[in-house]
């Protein structure tokens, strides 16, 4: 439950509540948690208004910036100063780590938290915990797909496989802000850290075509939406995978936020999916049920 959703009124009453927060820009708290933390930094809170209240801490965070886990540490302090008292010691999730959020999270669940609450908690006799591997209900449904021949809103098209709003999707990729997106070609991208630093930092330079940049003033942002550089072989090959009759395919039905409710399957590949990003832990695990390889299952589980 996001922070901001949870009736702050209740929290005095509580017994054991575990928090999992993020930091975002210069060590501030994510927007679904700033009322929640205004409300914490009343001057008019007594000291003792959480006396009965336990708690735990998490925080996902990115050592590569100066504030690492700020949220957290400061939830911690100010739940401290208000009465509350640790149920153990708080833990630090690292994005730069080897292991990534989730190595982090595990290995703070199993060396601290769970043995904790199984101290405090005991199962009851004869209890048994499954640990065996479970696969998760997916959270997105199939969609609807249609097919268009043709790569272009000017060539062959089959009836309702392209109009003004895809194009509009299209000129504007969902999340751009004022102005319609500019093609641009990445010049220089070159690391400025030192080689045997841990932490690569680099310095980009993006070029979109002179006087093309709309106006900005100190403080504005660019948004940047990369592209994956997928051969059309790959892709087709993709496509045949998931039963796509073919990459130039019309999918239609997506219900994300940041996927346009028109996009063909070679543009969902390259533009939306982030194919090419290290897959997540979860990945891996929901791999175990789809491989028929003992060894690989072994692996994996």
């Amino acid at each position: 439950m996001a922070l901001d959703a949870y009736p702050r009124a209740d929290l005095p009453n509580e017994s054991l509540v575990f928090f999992v927060v993020a930091t975002t820009g210069d060590g501030d708290p994510p927007d679904n948690m700033k009322q929640f933390w205004r409300f914490l930094l009343r001057k008019g809170l007594p000291a003792n208004v959480l006396n009965d209240l336990t708690f735990a801490v998490f925080g996902l965070g990115d050592s590569s910036y100066a504030k690492y886990n700020y949220t957290a540490k400061k939830l911690r302090n100010r739940l401290l100063q208000l009465g509350a008292k640790e149920f153990v010691e708080r833990g630090f999730g690292d994005d730069q780590g080897p292991l990534g959020l989730e190595g982090d999270l595990d290995a703070w669940l199993t060396g601290k938290l769970w043995p904790r609450l199984l101290e405090r908690y005991p199962l009851p006799a004869g209890y048994v915990v499954d640990e065996s591997p479970q696969l998760f209900t997916p959270r997105h449904e199939e969609t609807a797909i249609q097919v268009r021949q043709g790569g272009s809103p000017n060539g062959p098209v089959r009836k309702g496989a392209w109009d003004p709003e895809r194009a509009a999707c299209l000129a504007r990729p969902v999340g751009c802000y004022e102005t319609a997106a500019l093609r641009g070609k990445v010049s220089v991208n070159k690391r400025i850290t030192a080689e045997d630093w841990e932490q690569d930092v680099r310095h980009v330079e993006i070029e979109v075509g002179e006087g093309a940049l709309p106006p900005y003033e100190p403080g504005d942002i660019a948004v940047v939406y990369p592209e994956n550089p997928i051969p059309e072989p790959r892709v087709s090959a993709l496509a045949a995978l998931a039963g796509v009759p073919s990459p130039d395919a019309l999918v239609t039905g997506i219900s994300l936020p940041h996927i346009p409710k028109q996009v063909t399957f070679v543009e969902l590949c390259t533009k939306y999916l982030d194919l090419l990003g290290t897959p997540r832990r979860s990945f891996f695990e929901a791999l175990y049920f789809f491989t028929s390889d003992e060894e690989e299952k072994e692996k994996l589980e």
